[in-house]
């Protein structure tokens, strides 16, 4: 009984993260899917970029992480010297946030690049 529920344990944190069919998906699911370059490129400083092409240091998140996007897209192409990307994943009716980085972005505008993916949800696959 003990073995069984260590095994539980173990592999449910991993299971939460599969997405079912119709479910939203999750950042890490964009990543794959737009970036055309390394995924989850490991710093010497233990970060992780999302995605890093030849030119820029690209970090993915949902709209309402807007600034968290912007900070660490920041920080990784002052770490790279790539141009900074932040790629915020956005809902129709969650352009508040893209203005909310435009905003701050005004403030730098030759240093930070926003691209804009829109939501979407994983199609059911046909066996």
């Amino acid at each position: 009984m003990k073995k069984n529920l260590i095994i539980g344990i173990v592999f449910m944190p991993l299971l939460a993260n599969v997405p079912t069919a119709g479910a939203k998906m999750l950042e890490k699911d964009y990543v794959k899917k737009h970036c055309e370059g390394i995924v989850e490129y490991k710093n010497p400083d233990k970060t992780r970029i999302d995605c890093l092409t030849d030119t820029q240091a690209m970090e993915y998140d949902f709209g309402s992480k807007w600034a968290e996007c912007v900070s660490q897209a920041l920080y990784y192409g002052e770490l790279t010297g790539k141009e900074p990307v932040c790629v915020l994943i956005l809902d129709k009716d969650e352009k508040r946030f893209l203005e909310r980085a435009k905003k701050l972005k005004s403030t730098k505008p030759s240093q930070l690049k926003i691209k804009i993916i829109t939501k979407e949800k994983n199609k059911k696959k046909n066996k």
